[in-house]
C-alpha cells in the first residue's frame, strides 16, 4: 500500500513513523489515523416531514421570512431561511446542539399541552389586514392558554401572514393538524 503525497511517495511504513516520533528516540508510540475529518450525526428523518412552505411571522417584535415545516404529526418548525432548513435535514456534520440552533421555534403540541398549566393551543381565523401603502396580508394568531400562574389566559405565540391566502391556509391547517393531534386536546379556533 502507497500513500502518495505532493512531496514525495512513500510507504505505509514511512507514514507512521512520520506520525509518531521521526525515529528520533527509543522506540516510536503508535498513533492512529482515523480517516474521517468529521463526525457524522443522525438526520432528522425526512419522512417524518409532512408539509412545508414559506410565511411571514412576527415571534418576537418584528416581522420575518420564515420556513416553516410541520415534523410528525405534533410537531411544528419555523426557520430563519431555507439553507438553515436544509441544513437541519440534511447535514449529517452538524451535531444535535448546532442543529437545534438552526430552527427558529419549536412547537411540540403534546409536550407542550402535557403541562398542568396549558389548557391548549387556539388559533383565530385568517382575515386581511392593511399594512401601510397598499400592502394587503392575510393573518392569524396563535395563542396558548394558561390555566394556572402569573400569566393566566391567553399567551401570544406567533402571527402569521402572507400575501398568498393559499400560503396562510397551508400553515392554518398544518397547526390545526397539529393541535388536533394531541390526545383529548383542548384547543383549535376561536369561535
Amino acid at each position: 500500500i502507497e500513500i502518495t503525497s505532493k512531496k514525495k511517495k512513500s510507504t505505509v511504513n514511512d507514514y507512521e513513523e512520520e506520525l509518531t516520533n521521526n525515529g528520533n528516540f527509543g522506540q516510536p508510540r503508535k498513533k492512529i489515523v482515523t480517516a474521517s475529518l468529521y463526525m457524522k450525526y443522525d438526520l432528522p428523518d425526512g419522512r417524518k416531514v409532512l408539509s412545508t412552505g414559506f410565511i411571514l411571522g412576527r415571534i418576537r417584535k418584528k416581522w420575518q421570512e420564515l420556513i416553516w415545516a410541520r415534523y410528525s404529526r405534533n410537531r411544528l418548525l419555523f426557520f430563519r431561511s431555507m439553507e438553515n432548513y436544509k441544513s437541519w435535514l440534511e447535514d449529517s456534520t452538524i451535531d444535535p446542539k448546532h442543529r437545534q440552533e438552526l430552527v427558529k421555534m419549536e412547537i411540540d403540541f403534546i409536550k407542550e399541552c402535557s403541562k398542568p398549566e396549558v389548557e391548549g393551543f387556539y388559533i383565530t381565523k385568517s382575515k386581511l389586514e392593511h399594512y401601510g401603502d397598499n400592502i394587503n396580508v392575510y393573518e392569524f394568531k396563535m395563542d396558548k392558554w394558561i390555566i394556572s400562574g402569573p400569566s393566566i389566559g391567553p399567551n401570544l405565540i406567533c402571527t402569521l401572514a402572507s400575501i398568498d391566502e393559499q400560503e396562510i391556509k397551508a400553515v392554518r391547517q398544518a397547526l390545526l393538524a397539529c393541535i388536533c393531534a394531541v390526545p383529548d386536546y383542548q384547543g383549535g379556533e376561536y369561535k
